[in-house]
């Protein structure tokens, strides 16, 4: 099984970062050790962090990336979905974590991302959008023709234990051979305020 992770390193990710870098790291730790990860940074920008087994992994820190710059979704989620086209392995996992929407993007656009989408899902691979306490990854994910099982909004507070148990366990599934999904209760659970002072974004984002 191979994964793919695509974070978000757009300015307004500042105050969510360590929890957001936490959460994969968390999320990695939990896969098979024999998975390979690929893991890819972005904001105008796309760097890849991370090539190695789930079992090899060295956790991402501060020091390697911080947060900056515009939302290039589209640019990026492209590189991404292509690499895993490249190479196309038999069973592939596509995660996109972001707090915002596109807005910066140079040389994809909408119509180039349904194209590679429609070679995902040929595949019968997962593509899984994550929000980064961004209420907003419903209309995301859905432009990219993502179910409702495939997408979910993730409080500030919750990132790092969601990406450790529930997206972790459905991965693992996914290798066994059953679809990655996210229900009405994972999503209750991934916003539910651990203090009373969080609050969602409502799609602005740097």
């Amino acid at each position: 099984m191979n994964v793919y992770i695509l974070l978000d390193r757009s300015g307004s990710m500042q105050n969510l970062w360590s929890e957001a870098i936490g959460s994969i790291n968390a999320y990695v730790e939990k896969l098979p050790k024999e998975t390979d990860v690929y893991m890819a940074v972005f904001d105008n920008d796309y760097d890849v962090v991370r090539q190695s087994k789930a079992g090899s992994w060295k956790p991402i820190n501060n020091d390697e990336v911080s947060p900056r710059g515009m939302t290039a979704l589209y640019d990026a989620s492209a590189r991404i979905m292509q690499r895993a086209i490249d190479d196309n392995a038999e069973k592939t996992i596509i995660v996109v974590m972001t707090d915002g929407e596109e807005n910066s993007s140079r040389n994809f656009k909408h119509a180039d991302i349904k194209n590679l989408v429609a070679k995902v899902d040929a595949k019968k691979w997962e593509l899984i959008f994550l929000g980064a306490n961004f209420d907003k990854v419903a209309t995301v994910a859905q432009s990219y023709g993502r179910g409702f099982d495939k997408f979910t909004n993730i409080s500030a507070d919750n990132l790092r234990n969601f990406a450790a148990t529930t997206l972790a366990t459905s991965s693992v599934a996914y290798a066994t051979g059953a679809a990655m999904s996210f229900t009405d209760a994972d999503k209750a659970a991934a916003v539910a305020p651990a203090t009373s002072n969080t609050t969602l974004k409502t799609g602005t984002s740097m």
